[in-house]
């Protein structure tokens, strides 16, 4: 089992194809804040990656951007802020939670963990909270015919 709690897409891509390719259970939680018109939007996810659910992949929750970012080369990096005219680092963007955001976003992955550990239900695939607005989803929406998903061994091979 992997708990994945890193803050940007990239490391969250190599952790889904490391636990795909080896069939590990991932529980990935995220938080975040950012500005809005009616003050702040917060809140995050908690995604249950397994053989059944899915992946973050095939889930949709992963920035493509910044997954770029995340793993180019110092040189690509350089290329790219030649190119916007200005470091990436001096836009604006989302910032980073305050710690009751973070509580609820751990207590609901912690809870996921404990029924895939224990079998009390099944987990939740994909949950969505909006602390601002004080609503919590179950996303069940999936593209099917993952490549990722594909990675993961079929269960005599877990026998070898």
């Amino acid at each position: 089992m992997v708990i994945g709690c890193v803050d940007r897409d990239g490391p969250r891509l190599m952790l889904n194809q490391f636990c795909c390719e080896r069939g590990i259970p991932l529980i990935d939680a995220a938080s975040d804040t950012a500005p809005a018109e009616s003050g702040a939007l917060f809140g995050g996810r908690v995604c249950v990656c397994t053989e059944a659910t899915g992946c973050l992949v095939c889930f949709g929750v992963l920035d493509q951007n910044e997954i770029q970012e995340d793993l180019a080369t110092p040189g690509q990096r350089a290329d790219r802020e030649e190119l916007y005219g200005v470091p990436k680092s001096a836009l604006a963007g989302g910032g980073p939670s305050v710690i009751s955001v973070n509580g609820v976003i751990a207590s609901l992955a912690v809870t996921e963990l404990m029924v895939l550990l224990t079998g009390l239900r099944k987990p939740i695939a994909y949950q969505d909270w909006h602390g601002h607005a004080g609503t919590l989803c179950r996303v069940t929406d999936r593209e099917m015919g993952c490549y990722y998903c594909g990675l993961r061994p079929k269960r005599g091979d877990l026998d070898e």
